[in-house]
């Protein structure tokens, strides 16, 4: 215990230090009035072995990460026509991959994926039909290997057009919670799919949280809810202006675009499949109520017609098909059928059709997320994309970006 006193004119001070083996000692200091003393007590250490040691251990650590990340962060050429990147370890594919799904992955990443390895696996497909995996080298698998670069191989063969990728940017795509992440390329994606693109690619990210996956692409929550349909999207009204060509039109049988031009925006759409995998149905939702002229508009291009009877010159009765009109004693929003057959039920907000034997699901679906869906696919629509049975899939906002999640 250290006690010190200190006295200001002339007055003298005194401490008491600690000395070794607990000895003590007694200084007198006499100081004048304008006199001044800094009294300081340090201790200091000296290096040991074991001190050494820890620190050679440290900066031995350092160097082999830092060598080995280097080692597997050598670029190695994939197609540049790569549409997805996918990363996965082998312990966690066995986990989470189902055999019905396993069987649809190329055998390429399927030989790597088959070992005991709990290092990522990164499996790649082209627009083009291509296929290809990199791996440490240390992962060995029945397929030879057709390219090394540092510690990281890579097996497949790459034909035409190349773009270097590190086995690294895999490591950090998956993060310290180790869970499986896709990266699309998204206008490989759309050439894949005969779209008109930039020549600029944008890659989303989508990282597994384990029941579906999150992304880095921002989206908006989406505030209405979805039919429940087998293929339901909502779409905004900017977004409807820039679909790209016909794509949305042809793939959803609706007129050309100059024909819905004058219309409100399409705010909601859904598709119904029959048993035998085709269009049964469809929903149609508006962004702005319809009035009587827009809504002979539709029923016009939705091959719906007046019947007129006509008396011809000799007597005989004739009749002639005529495009509906609005007028103030007209109200026609209601059912009708078709020239086609086709079953038309038109709302101000909506527009149904479907066959007349038939009648279409009406409700919302119950969303899986926080907010309203903005794409949902069925489980029979997946099947008939991607062939292996999956539950239904929604796509929602989730923290302002965009997620998937399984019904």
């Amino acid at each position: 215990m250290k006690h010190k006193r200190f006295l200001r004119d002339g007055v003298s001070i005194s401490a008491h230090f600690p000395l070794l083996f607990a000895q003590t000692m007694d200084i007198q200091i006499t100081l004048n009035r304008e006199s001044h003393i800094i009294l300081a007590e340090g201790y200091g250490r000296r290096w040991n072995f074991w001190n050494l040691s820890a620190l050679g251990i440290l900066l031995g650590l350092a160097v082999a990460i830092g060598g080995l990340w280097y080692a597997l962060s050598r670029p190695i050429p994939i197609p540049s026509d790569t549409a997805i990147l996918g990363v996965i370890s082998p312990k966690a594919a066995k986990q989470l991959i189902a055999d019905h799904i396993w069987e649809k992955i190329p055998a390429i990443c399927q030989d790597l994926l088959s070992t005991d390895s709990d290092w990522p696996v990164i499996c790649g497909l082209t627009t083009s039909g291509q296929s290809f995996a990199i791996a440490p080298r240390w992962i060995q698998g029945r397929e030879r290997v057709r390219f090394t670069a540092g510690l990281a191989a890579r097996s497949g063969e790459v034909v035409g057009e190349t773009r270097p990728f590190r086995y690294t940017s895999a490591l950090a795509w998956r993060g310290l919670a180790k869970q499986p992440a896709i990266e699309l390329q998204s206008s490989a994606i759309e050439k894949w799919l005969g779209l008109e693109t930039p020549s600029t690619s944008t890659s989303i990210l989508f990282r597994w949280n384990g029941r579906g996956f999150e992304s880095d692409l921002k989206l908006p929550p989406q505030t209405s809810p979805l039919p429940a349909g087998d293929i339901a999207l909502a779409i905004t009204g900017s977004a409807w202006e820039g679909l790209p060509g016909e794509l949305f039109l042809d793939a959803s049988n609706l007129p050309d675009r100059k024909q819905w031009k004058p219309l409100p925006a399409i705010e909601r759409y859904a598709v119904w499949l029959g048993p035998d995998r085709l269009i049964q149905g469809r929903y149609v939702g508006f962004a702005e109520p319809l009035n009587q002229e827009t809504a002979a508009r539709i029923l016009g291009m939705s091959n719906v017609t007046e019947r007129r009877s006509i008396t011809l010159p000799d007597g005989s009765v004739s009749f002639e098909r005529l495009l509906p009109t609005a007028s103030t004693s007209t109200n026609l929003f209601g059912k009708r059928i078709s020239d086609r057959g086709e079953l038309i039920e038109l709302e101000p907000r909506f527009m149904l059709v479907s066959n007349a034997s038939t009648t279409l699901d009406q409700s919302n679906i119950a969303p899986c997320g926080i907010t309203y869906p903005w794409l949902r696919l069925s489980q029979t629509a997946l099947a008939d994309i991607i062939e292996p049975s999956l539950p239904s899939l929604q796509a929602f906002s989730q923290n302002g970006h965009l997620a998937i999640c399984f019904e």
